[in-house]
């Protein structure tokens, strides 16, 4: 009767597949790594942006208040409005029923 003996001679090519797979592994954790602190970086410069452009809209509503109430009756005629004599109002009266006869 004849055996055969089972060996395993592909243990090197095991371990450079585990090798290659630790190697692939660590650069992926790297670059994830990496990508993070860019992304840190990045979200601090835009909230940098962030405070800069409130300031500066802080800014421009002041000069908008101010500019607001400057506007007045003389400020108003020097540019050549002027007081009307006749106002006319237009109002809209709201049927209490609605139908067709009403709105002719």
């Amino acid at each position: 009767m004849t055996e055969k003996i089972l060996q395993f001679n592909n243990k090197k090519n095991i371990v450079w597949v585990l090798v290659f797979t630790a190697v692939i592994l660590f650069a992926f954790y790297g670059y994830l790594i990496e990508r993070t602190v860019l992304n840190v970086v990045e979200r601090g410069r835009a909230e940098q942006a962030l405070n800069t452009l409130g300031s500066k809209v802080g800014e421009l509503e002041f000069q908008y208040i101010t500019l607001k109430n400057k506007v007045n009756l003389d400020l108003a005629y020097t540019l050549g409005f002027k007081n009307v004599e006749k106002s006319a109002f237009i109002s809209r009266k709201t049927p209490d029923i609605l139908s067709l006869n009403s709105l002719r």
